[in-house]
């Protein structure tokens, strides 16, 4: 799946893996990996297991999450003229296609019956200092 990866990625796909073994996942090199130290042919853990299951591809998620948003930060401090932190945090998250991509996948977990995606929503997404304040807030 690296070499999958690798070539997704020069399409412009985020890609992750979840990885088994970590020799192959060093030898291959692949964009991000998750390594579990899981038995071979159980990538998300014990069968039956779906909380479990849940924290392991949330933890997968979060990788992309991070290396997007810092692909973002660092092209807009990279340009001439930049942008001091605060604003490039304000651009990134008002002004950009992947911030308000964001924003909406946030409102998608909030929106989950499962506890566990309602946190990774509410806490990984988005910086309390730009996220939505609920509307009954003052």
């Amino acid at each position: 799946m690296g070499a999958l990866g690798r070539w997704l990625e020069e399409e412009g796909i985020a890609t992750t893996q979840i990885s088994l073994v970590r020799e192959h996942t060093a030898a291959i090199s692949p964009p991000r990996a998750l390594w579990v130290s899981f038995i071979i042919g159980r990538p998300l853990g014990v069968p039956g297991d779906p909380a479990f299951q849940r924290r392991v591809l949330l933890a997968a998620l979060r990788l992309i999450t991070q290396d997007i948003k810092a692909y973002y930060h660092e092209a807009a401090t990279a340009q001439p003229g930049a942008r001091v932190a605060h604003a490039a945090r304000e651009w990134f998250w008002r002004d950009t296609t992947a911030g308000k991509a964001f924003m909406q996948l946030r409102e998608a977990c909030l929106a989950s019956s499962n506890e566990a995606v309602r946190r990774f929503g509410g806490r990984s997404l988005i910086p309390l200092a730009v996220a939505p304040r609920p509307k009954d807030a003052p």
